[in-house]
């Protein structure tokens, strides 16, 4: 079994410039911290740097033995087991987090949901969030980041959605089964909770079975650890990320095609607060409740402005990008463009210097007005 070697290194010191230091070679995975600042860095194969409290975010895993995939290699997992005495897959509450990834290998993706708690995903079915550098809850359950955001980060190929809470219940299982296995109680119609002695819980869900003729219902979701203090995400981690508006970033776009430079993602005058792993060598950088911004090798190849990236949070769409806007009637666009303008009512392609747009559009009474916009840089 391949395991990612770890090592862990924690001093505790007044002054801001001390870090605890590694000496370890690649793949290993440290942890340094400064406890004046708060400013903390997890670093894979020192390359992988991250400074949640200051929401400065940067991702480099060109060092990371791969399969091919130019994806990090994951380490082979112990068990499938889920239970309040061993965790999930041997991740247990309370554990710190880089002894989490020293079992379940590199997250690929990460986002601070406030000043204490992170949040992290081994591709898209398996999340774990963090209070204070240690697990507090892991889940299959998506609750914070849009369908959107989380269509963009890579999968993780392991099994990781063929679980068994106490060897015996997995995705599929029904009530009775449940009832018949397990030891503790609905506390809602659609909710299970196993008895536990401690704050430390084990949540189930159930979905009607869409195949089945009745009302059935199944196990789909479990959540797993201190499941009595909700996880909110911050507002101002995402509102207030790029308030000086997206001109800027349109202004660097336009400059660079113009002396035919490739933009990079340091050239940015933002910092991401969600970052991720995407298919094909890609790396994925969301700025506030819109703006996602697609690199490889650093170079910035895709902006896409959504309608709304995080959940909870009220997402009201008032970007501005150079000529373009949030809800902007398709005749301004069409008048912008000209003749350029390929597609649909509610979809358009335009090609035009350096750039290839995409707009979608919604109907509102009998005008269109644009919704989403999909910018590619060659």
């Amino acid at each position: 079994m391949k395991k990612i070697n770890l090592l862990f290194l924690l001093t505790i010191t007044l002054s801001p410039l001390s870090f605890a230091q590694s000496t370890v070679t690649k793949p290993e995975i440290t942890y340094e911290k400064n406890w004046r600042t708060g400013e903390h860095k997890i670093i894979l194969s020192q390359e992988f740097k991250t400074r949640i409290k200051t929401k400065a975010m940067q991702f480099d895993f060109s060092g990371l033995e791969s399969k091919g995939s130019h994806l990090p290699a994951q380490p082979e997992l112990d068990s499938d087991e889920i239970s309040l005495e061993r965790g999930v897959f041997g991740v247990k509450a309370g554990m710190k987090i880089v002894d989490a990834f020293d079992v379940l290998g590199v997250p690929m993706s990460e986002m601070a949901l406030n000043s204490t708690d992170v949040l992290y995903s081994f591709g898209r079915n398996l999340w774990l969030i963090t209070k204070n550098d240690n697990v507090q809850v892991i889940t299959n359950q998506n609750a914070w980041i849009s369908s959107t955001l989380k269509s963009f980060i890579a999968f993780d190929d392991r099994a990781l959605g063929k679980w068994k809470i106490n060897g015996a219940i997995g995705p599929g299982a029904s009530k009775e089964q449940v009832l018949e296995s397990l030891d503790g109680e609905f506390i809602s119609n659609t909710t299970f909770r196993v008895k536990s002695e401690s704050d430390i819980n084990i949540e189930i869900d159930f979905v009607k079975d869409s195949f089945s003729k009745g009302s059935n219902l199944i196990v789909t979701e479990f959540r797993y650890g201190n499941l009595n203090e909700k996880v909110i995400i911050d507002s101002e981690y995402i509102t207030n990320n790029t308030k000086d508006g997206y001109d800027v970033i349109d202004d660097i776009l336009k400059k660079n095609a113009a002396e035919s430079t490739s933009t990079l993602i340091s050239d940015l005058p933002f910092f991401p607060i969600f970052t991720a792993y995407g298919a094909d060598k890609k790396k994925i950088y969301a700025y506030d409740s819109h703006l996602i911004l697609v690199a490889e090798d650093e170079i910035l190849k895709k902006l896409y402005i959504a309608e709304a990236l995080f959940n909870e949070i009220e997402a009201k769409a008032d970007w501005k990008l150079g000529g373009l806007y949030a809800n902007q009637p398709s005749e301004e666009i069409a008048a912008l463009f000209e003749d350029d303008v390929l597609g649909v009512s509610d979809y358009w392609e335009v090609y035009s210097d350096a750039f290839k747009y995409d707009f979608y559009f919604k109907k509102i009474d009998t005008s269109f007005i644009l919704d989403e916009l999909e910018i590619e840089v060659y």
